[in-house]
């Protein structure tokens, strides 16, 4: 049996393809025309979370000032150290510039695989998987969707402890 190619659907690919490798350089040359560090980097991130400005996470006190590159800020009230990327999509990131390239590129309205990020950011392969899968979780869950429901993984435990006892 022979099997004819499309060669409509397959200029379309190629086509989708240059489209998003110059979507990709447009992104990337403006973004390092920037010349950031990772300390404006992780500053830029830290604007886009939703809970800005910074409350204490004992207290509740708003947190007035923060040193450029921390990570953490001391409350005034409670003398206490608050995280501020922990409880975020952010917590554990360790390249701010990885994890602002792919913001700004799935802004910019790329489809990247994580091999893709890993060469743009010079980074792990399974970094850049793992950071695109907590950047596409966060833009869902910031999307306002409706049809998107999200189950925590304590939900879970009853069906995966039934499934172990059974099998």
């Amino acid at each position: 049996m022979i099997i004819m190619k499309n060669s409509s659907t397959t200029s379309k690919r190629k086509t989708m393809v240059q489209a998003n490798l110059q979507l990709i350089a447009s992104l990337l040359c403006d973004f390092e025309a920037q010349n950031l560090t990772d300390e404006d980097c992780l500053a830029e991130l830290l604007s886009k979370l939703p809970e800005t400005p910074f409350k204490c996470r004992y207290c509740h006190e708003a947190l007035k000032e923060r040193k450029p590159g921390a990570r953490s800020m001391k409350c005034v009230a409670c003398s206490k150290t608050t995280w501020l990327t922990s409880g975020t999509f952010l917590k554990g990131a360790r390249n701010p510039r990885a994890w602002l390239i792919a913001y700004v590129l799935l802004h910019g309205g790329v489809v990247l695989s994580g091999a893709r990020l890993a060469k743009i950011a010079k980074i792990a392969p399974a970094t850049a998987s793992n950071i695109l899968k907590k950047s596409y979780f966060a833009i869902l869950k910031g999307s306002g969707n409706e049809n998107v429901v999200f189950v925590e993984s304590a939900e879970f435990c009853p069906t995966d402890c039934k499934r172990s006892l059974e099998t």
